[in-house]
């Protein structure tokens, strides 16, 4: 192989020249020679191309054979990897502790392991238990403490619970005759009598205008009870309730009443009834 071809190299300043001379051509023989070097270079760089790259662009193996470049190579990747090696530590090493950066401050600053058996050795289990008197005044505060409580289960007399007594006076007992046992107020221009609210009574039926049945929720001992009732009338004509005759009803279970006024039965959009016994 021939060798590498000489680097190109200028041979004149023409920025010089048209600064020292701006009105003046350059010099015809001195663009010649810098031309001439420059292609002197060019035409070595692509001879000596040719050398090593067919007219397909494949490497010509004729002077850069496999083995040429193995050879080539092997030397320059040997020297290396020679160096590398030389370089780096084994693959099992020790270091000193001094090798370590900061490594002996950092141990003198740790407890021994003597004084840490003795820290240990002072030391409560994780888990432990303890018995009463292992706390100071403890069982003396709970003596004294239990002795003015009361058990978890306990019972009261009426005198206990302050003011109960005199608040229970003025109360009606449940069964008194005083207190009313059934009491019923209900719309009764619906279908069914719409209930508003109630006492012992479970539901209103109407069986035509003006006559309703009242259901107890609870049966009455008998059927002597008293009741009373007051209305609305549905115009400014005054209403009022009655039984009329012996058919209408007043059992231990229900009671019937009728509404009217001057002009006849009325169905009303407001009627309260209570029953006493």
């Amino acid at each position: 192989m021939s060798q590498p071809p000489t680097p190109y190299a200028r041979q004149y300043n023409f920025a010089g020249w048209s600064v020292s001379n701006p009105t003046t051509p350059h010099q015809g023989n001195k663009l010649d020679q810098e031309y001439n070097a420059l292609l002197s270079s060019v035409n070595a760089t692509i001879s000596r191309l040719g050398e090593i790259q067919d007219d397909q662009g494949a490497i010509r193996m004729n002077e850069a054979t496999a083995a040429a470049l193995a050879a080539g190579s092997s030397a320059v990747l040997a020297s290396a990897a020679a160096a590398a090696v030389a370089a780096a530590a084994a693959g099992s090493h020790t270091h000193t502790i001094a090798q370590v950066a900061s490594l002996q401050t950092t141990l003198d600053a740790k407890a021994t392991a003597t004084a840490l058996t003795a820290g240990l050795a002072t030391k409560a289990n994780t888990t432990h238990t303890h018995a009463m008197s292992d706390v100071t005044g403890l069982p003396t505060a709970i003596s004294s403490g239990l002795a003015t409580k009361a058990n978890v289960s306990h019972a009261h007399v009426v005198a206990d619970i302050t003011g109960l007594v005199s608040a229970l006076a003025a109360k009606l007992e449940a069964t008194s005759q005083q207190v009313a046992k059934a009491w019923v107020s209900f719309d009764g221009t619906t279908t069914p009598p719409l209930i508003k609210s109630s006492y012992n009574v479970s539901s209103v039926t109407r069986s035509a205008t003006g006559v309703y049945v009242v259901n107890f929720t609870n049966a009455f001992s008998d059927a002597n009870y008293c009741w009373t009732t007051s209305v609305r009338g549905p115009a400014a004509i005054p209403a009022y309730a009655f039984q009329n005759t012996p058919s209408n009803i007043q059992s231990t279970t229900q009671m019937s009443i009728v509404t009217s006024n001057a002009s006849g039965n009325v169905s009303c959009p407001l009627i309260n009834v209570a029953v006493y016994r």
